[in-house]
């Protein structure tokens, strides 16, 4: 398994979706902009264009001023920032062309993913009580499927209450892999890197 991120979120799109290829083979990719909505710092919605690659017929690409749900690999372009998802017409459901509220949406894409430990860092570390937290940089591996373009890119995640135990702590270090489930809530102002509050982790021996 790749050093991937599986993105499942509530989208809308912001534009038609438009042939990548001059002459599109009866299935084939397509690109539609979408809105990936997150929270700011007080917690309002705060919306982030994703480019979304759908690998689709084309009476089943996504259209414009309509919500869908989107399951597939996400990636965040290293030089742009840009958000993107790649999924097939068989990940995808029609929610309808109503107005969403983004308020309900706002910060509740789930992740989940495996990748390579790039820091780690502990706060409150002296509180005796042991209310730590954890923060993983994780490097991951995206492909943008055409023209093709493999690179990687970095995700935040927080730990908060599932921050491991202090016997678990040499365990994560530079380099290790490991895997993290959680919500895609926000992101970083100083990094531009897309920050997941975790909710389960696990320690992949390689």
């Amino acid at each position: 398994m790749p050093n991937s991120v599986l993105m499942s979120a509530i989208l809308p799109t912001t534009a038609e979706a438009r042939n990548i290829v001059q002459i599109p083979k009866f299935v084939d990719w397509r690109l539609t902009a979408a809105d990936l909505v997150l929270r700011d710092a007080l917690g309002e919605p705060l919306n982030e264009p994703l480019k979304a690659y759908g690998y689709s017929m084309d009476n089943k690409k996504l259209e414009l001023g309509r919500i869908y749900h989107l399951f597939g690999p996400f990636g965040q372009h290293p030089i742009s920032g840009e958000a993107m998802i790649r999924h097939d017409q068989t990940a995808q459901s029609d929610l309808g062309a109503h107005t969403i509220n983004r308020q309900e949406i706002a910060g509740n894409a789930y992740i989940t993913s495996k990748g390579k430990v790039m820091d780690a860092e502990y706060d409150n570390v002296h509180n005796s009580n042991g209310s730590w937290n954890l923060t993983v940089v994780a490097e991951h591996e995206f492909v943008v499927p055409e023209p093709t373009e493999a690179f990687d890119f970095e995700v935040i995640y927080w730990f908060g209450y599932y921050t491991p135990h202090g016997s678990q702590w040499k365990r994560i270090k530079s380099n290790a892999i490991m895997s993290f489930s959680g919500k895609l809530v926000g992101k970083d102002p100083a990094s531009g890197r897309f920050i997941v509050d975790v909710i389960d982790y696990a320690f992949i021996e390689v």
